[in-house]
């Protein structure tokens, strides 16, 4: 079972499909185009699209039919009008889809309506005023009394010549006068004169201006309801007219026919007058005001009228004044705005609605550049922008609504306006170029927007008409319009939301106007349905609006909407086309999508299900273009084949029956097509030169000679130098190589263009048409646009580093002369760069960054100018040197302990821009020693390289080296910082040792840090008393040791072993003391044997070594006994005798054996001992 979303019809449920199976026609549309074959109507604008040979990007081709560039040999192009060309028009104007201002026919072509620049605009009651940038003065609205100037009373819904003043420098409107100030000084009135407001010294109305009297030197006018102001050169204030209040400020309340001097004004730069009361702006910064104070408007702290000028209090050094309906507004030297008087409707902008008599300042305004004041406030912000509040019934604060504001809000959306006109409940306002734009109200036409249209608009609307048209749809009674500035604009039946305007704007419009909800969401293509309209946006999304009731706007809903809404889910897409109830879509990827009516099967999913939201439909994968009709649809594929499906009663889908189909069918014996177009029930090709057409052919739309209905194409007779087809309902155009363009089929309206209402079965010219660039064809009109100029591009070349800013530049003419306000796109090596206006010289400039990705060497700067209304889309190329980057490569100070972990921390970055750089080596060495690598960017900072490492053993101050070899890219550079290693606590064990004299022991010290883990590769010196003994280095495990043979020293007893680490630049210094126990030295005594006689001398010997190493004992006191009698002490001999006891004495021993013992008593080296030997006496 599907899933169906709201407002979505599930399969097999219907959207707004009445009983008898045919479609639900909306307010005011009768069904007379329901018998078989169909009479009237279908999808006739079918754009002319590309072969499929002709490039290999969609996108850009696809979407160029709305500026296609006509085939073949051209004359050049008459120069259009610096606002853009215009369009073409002929055919059915009933409801106004002309464009032209009326509701005439035209069976020749006509221009549609285009207001000129303006330089100046004032709005008055209920009328306008407006000074063209050539001199001129228009005029429009409410002329009961003349106010017009044009000697008349008729009122005028368009603006139209005004009075020729010969020198006119401003107007300004009244409530039913106007004035004129010329540049010779002299002021010069026309319209109602009840007051003597006029000024010519009578109370009658004038319908033609008449000069003011006395009134010389004259730089500004200003006027309110009934009376006005003048600034002469000198500095004085004249005034005229209506002096209930006095307003005149001649310290009376007397009406006068004649200027009269306001009292007391000497040093004036600028003046203002608005309901009642008038001002004016000193040149020392000072205001004074007079006339009515009802509600506190003079600011001078009362409510007292003064027929005599008064200052208001507290108030900054103020630059300029608006006074409006009961109150005035004050602009300060420093951007800020304050207020006084009336505050009813909120027009003080201070967040209340009670009166101030004296200046308030309006909260959230700053960097104001000029005010304005009617019944409604008004002040430009710094850039450009304006905020409005107060009175809003009539829409005049232009936020979309008819709620009073007490705070400034924003109008729009809107561009940006130069200057801007009030005094009641209308706006005027003009864009820098001269554009004029309107909203508030429009009881009498005075936004002078239609032909009798007086529905008040409460949204900036623009009301100069078309500029420099690309594409132009026609739908049933409708129109709409693609301008090369990406705006939409509308005009012709407003029913059911199909201009696009808002809600409450479904008034028919006989000139175009914009569809200002479309504004900063720029438009390539457009399409228009029977009563519902189609844009396409340059992001490649759908936005529809209009009559809804079978889902063909696309928004998962079947409710009309009188603003453009987005097709849901729609995206990439390239091109679109709206048949009589439903819309297509075709897509980046080749696919074609569809949505809306489907009783016949045109939206080509296999099923008649209406569908509110798009739809594939199936087995299309590679269309390059579209075309919709009334109930059948077309594609033109990438091979030059057409598939078709839909409504076939008549053949339309060329297929050789006449059986509807719900999916695509592929059109019989075409290949080779690079466009296709889509009438009512009939259908076109272009082939190579040569037009085809198939389908229903009653009024002879096939224009192969006959009316007979065709189910296969058929060729046009004569078409064989064709560059683009259009298809209306009943009939059909094609554009020559010449420029001039062909029609043929039904004629009832004049849409063939040939200055009759006869149809005709085989082509015929549209009378007046030369240098041809796009056809386009409605229901029952035509448009064509006028061949553009030519534009030629120069791009300048360019040099720099990577992260350098350089300026892209072009220069646009049109062969000779320069082409100034165009926007210019540029790219560089394929990827776009940005875009920038043309100059007044021709040249655009970019400020364009260097990217790193940018390899050094040259690229492609592509500059591109997409055409516009008056010139045709150019190229250029030039080149961008990349030379390679400077960099900085540095690196920051670090400390730890030694044997921990350390982040090494680089950075790169390029000198140009400052950018960080990454994907780049930075190597690290310490103290000239490399100890590894790192790339930048790779921890997820931008620039930053990090390299962990262990802080080996050194000294505790060290230098650490980031350097950066340089690449393809970028040069070389590196940067030092200093290694802190901290110093670590260390201590020492060792043991305790023992032995004799002589004797080898192994003395053994570990070092160690004081979380006992062991400190490796240290010297460690040994000293016993004091005396060092050796060295040795510490092992992994801390341990040093060394070998020692203990010495004679002090003999036995206990010596000090201290083991003892010096310290370094990581490691503090430590010691540890042992003790070493020495015992004596064990001693070795030989005597020798004797033999001697009775009474003989006996010569006593011994040897005395230290048993160990058999050192002589010197010195060393021994004692010699025979048989156990002491005979003598003996020292050892020394030199020869080292070692040596001798003693001789004469033998008193009997005979025999006696022992000799040579007896050692011991010392502090030495233990006791002795040695025997015999002695024999005979």
């Amino acid at each position: 079972m599907p899933v169906c979303l709201r407002g979505i019809p599930c399969a097999g449920q219907e959207v707004g499909h009445s009983s008898s199976g045919g479609p639900v026609w909306p307010r005011g549309i009768t069904n007379d185009m329901q018998s078989k074959p169909r009479k009237e109507g279908s999808e006739p604008i079918m754009k002319v699209t590309r072969s499929a040979a002709t490039t290999t990007t969609i996108r850009v081709l696809v979407l160029a039919f709305a500026a296609l560039t006509v085939l073949g040999t051209v004359s050049p192009s008459v120069a259009q009008p610096a606002y853009g060309r215009m369009p073409y028009v002929w055919g059915d104007n009933a409801y106004r889809q002309l464009g032209t201002g009326d509701t005439a026919d035209r069976l020749t072509p006509a221009q549609t309506y285009r207001l000129p620049k303006l330089a100046s605009v004032a709005a008055g009651w209920a009328h306008s005023l407006a000074i063209t940038r050539d001199g001129r003065m228009l005029a429009w609205g409410d002329n009961d009394y003349g106010q017009l100037g044009d000697g008349s009373t008729a009122s005028r819904y368009l603006p139209a010549d005004g009075p020729s003043l010969p020198g006119l420098v401003s107007v300004v409107a009244g409530r039913e006068h106007s004035l004129a100030l010329l540049a010779d000084g002299t002021v010069w009135a026309w319209g109602r004169n009840n007051y003597g407001q006029l000024g010519d010294g009578t109370t009658s109305n004038r319908y033609a201006p008449v000069q003011v009297q006395n009134l010389t030197n004259i730089v500004q006018i200003a006027t309110n309801q009934y009376s006005n102001v003048a600034l002469r050169a000198d500095g004085t204030v004249w005034a005229w007219g209506y002096n209930y209040y006095g307003q005149l400020g001649d310290g009376t309340f007397t009406n006068r026919s004649t200027p009269v001097q306001v009292v007391g004004i000497t040093t004036a730069v600028a003046v203002d007058a608005g309901f009642r009361h008038s001002g004016a702006v000193l040149a020392d910064g000072t205001v004074r005001l007079w006339g009515e104070n009802t509600y506190g408007q003079l600011g001078d702290g009362t409510t007292t009228d003064r027929s005599t000028p008064v200052q208001p209090l507290g108030l900054p050094s103020i630059i300029s004044i608006a006074a409006g309906g009961g109150y005035t507004l004050f602009l300060a030297t420093d951007g800020r705005v304050f207020a006084a008087g009336y505050n009813g409707n909120g027009a003080l902008g201070d967040g209340t609605t009670t009166n101030r008599s004296t200046p308030v300042q309006v909260p959230g305004l700053s960097g104001v550049t000029a005010v304005e004041a009617g019944t409604a406030s008004y002040a430009r912000v710094a850039d450009g922008t304006w905020r409005s509040w107060g009175y809003n019934y009539y829409g005049a604060v232009g936020d979309w609504t008819f709620t009073n504001r007490l705070s400034p809000v924003t109008p729009g959306p809107a561009p940006a306006f130069a200057s801007l006109g009030t005094q009641y409940n209308h706006v005027l306002a003009l864009t820098e170029d001269g554009e004029l734009w309107v909203w508030g109200r429009n009881n009498s036409s005075q936004l002078g927007l239609t032909d009798g249209t007086t529905g008040d608009v409460p949204v900036p609307s623009p009301a100069s008409g078309l500029r420099g048209v690309v594409q132009i749809a026609g739908g049933y009674r409708h129109c709409v319009a693609l301008c090369g500035d990406g705006t939409v604009w509308t005009w012709g039946e407003g029913a059911d939301g199909r201009l696009g305007l808002g809600p409450g704007f479904d008034a028919d419009r006989s000139v175009p106007t914009m569809v200002t909800a479309l504004m900063g969401r720029r438009a390539v293509a457009v399409a228009a349905g029977l009563f519902h309209s189609l844009a396409l946006l340059e992001d490649g999304t759908v936005w529809a609006w209009g009559y809804n009731v079978y889902g063909q706007l696309g928004d998962a809903s079947v409710d009309t909407r009188t603003v453009p809404v987005r097709v849901y889910n729609l995206t990439n897409v390239v091109a679109i086309a709206a048949g009589s109830y439903h819309s297509l879509a075709l897509l980046e990827d080749g696919t074609v999508w569809a949505w809306g009516y489907n009783y016949y099967g045109q939206l080509g999913d296999g099923t008649t299900t209406n569908r509110a939201v798009p739809v594939k439909t199936i087995g299309i994968s590679n269309a390059v273009a579209v075309a919709a009709g009334y109930h059948h649809s077309l594609a033109l594929l990438a091979d030059g084949t057409i598939k078709a499906w839909g409504y076939n009663y008549n053949g339309e889908l060329g297929d050789g029956t006449t059986t509807n189909r719900t999916t695509p069918v592929t059109v019989s014996g075409l290949s080779g097509v690079s466009q296709i177009a889509a009438g009512g029930d009939h259908s076109l090709a272009l082939r190579g030169m040569q037009a085809y057409a198939w389908g229903y052919n009653g009024y002879g739309q096939l224009g192969d000679g006959t009316t007979t209905n065709r189910t296969t194409p058929v060729a046009v007779s004569g078409m064989t130098s064709t560059v683009a087809i259009a298809a209306g309902y009943n009939h059909s155009y094609g554009l020559l190589s010449n420029g001039q363009v062909r029609s043929w089929g039904r004629n009832a309206d004049g849409q063939l263009g040939n200055g009759t209402r006869t149809d005709s079965s085989v082509k015929v010219a549209v009378s007046g048409l030369t240098d041809i660039e796009n056809v386009f064809a409605g229901w029952y009109s035509g448009y064509a646009l006028p061949r553009r100029a030519s534009s030629s591009l120069v791009v300048s070349n360019a040099s720099g580093r990577a992260g350098q800013t350089v300026q892209l530049a072009a220069l646009l003419t049109d062969g000779t002369n320069p082409l100034s306000g165009r926007s210019i796109a540029f790219s560089v090596a394929g990827t776009h760069a940005g875009s920038s206006q043309t100059d007044a010289s021709g040249v655009a400039t970019l400020a364009y960054q260097i990217p790193g990705a940018l390899d050094p060497g040259d690229h492609v700067i592509r500059a591109a100018f997409a055409g516009d209304g008056n010139y045709t889309g150019s190229t250029g190329e030039g080149t961008l040197t990349v030379l390679k980057g400077d960099t900085s490569c540095y690196t920051i100070d670090r400390s730890g302990t030694i044997s921990d972990s350390v982040v090494l921390r680089g950075y790169l970055k390029r000198i140009s821009d400052n950018a960080w750089l990454d994907g780049k080596t930075v190597a690290f060495s310490i103290d000239g020693t490399l100890v590894g690598s790192a790339t930048t960017g790779a921890t997820g900072t931008s620039g930053r390289a990090d390299l962990t490492w262990t802080i080996t053993d050194g000294p505790a101050t060290r230098t650490i080296l980031a350097e950066f070899a340089g690449d393809a890219s970028y040069n070389g550079s590196s940067g030092t910082a200093t290694l802190t290693a901290n110093t670590v606590a260390t201590k020492m064990s060792g043991l305790n040792r023992d032995g004799k004299i002589t004797s080898y022991r192994i003395f053994k010290a570990w070092l160690w840090r004081m979380d006992n883990s062991p400190v490796r590769n240290k010297t460690i010196a040994f000293k016993l008393d004091g005396t060092q003994i050796g060295t040795d280095v510490t092992r992994t495990t801390g341990l040093a040791q060394i070998g020692y043979t203990i010495a004679d020293g002090a003999g036995a007893g206990t010596r000090t072993i201290l083991a003892e680490w010096a310290g370094d630049g990581g490691y503090l210094a430590s010691s540890c003391a042992n003790t070493l126990t020495v015992y004596k030295a064990t001693p070795y005594i030989w005597v020798m044997p004797r033999s001697v006689p009775q009474g003989g001398v006996v010569r006593l010997y011994a040897y005395f070594r230290r048993l160990a190493d058999y050192q002589k004992q010197e010195g060393k006191t021994v004692t010699w006994r025979v048989d156990g009698t002491w005979i003598a002490d003996v020292v050892t001999g020394t030199g020869a005798d080292a070692g040596i006891a001798r003693y001789q004495y004469n033998s008193v021993e009997a005979p025999g054996a006696h022992t000799m013992r040579c007896e050692f008593a011991g010392d502090a080296w030495l233990d006791a001992g002795y040695g025997e030997g015999t002695l024999t006496i005979y």
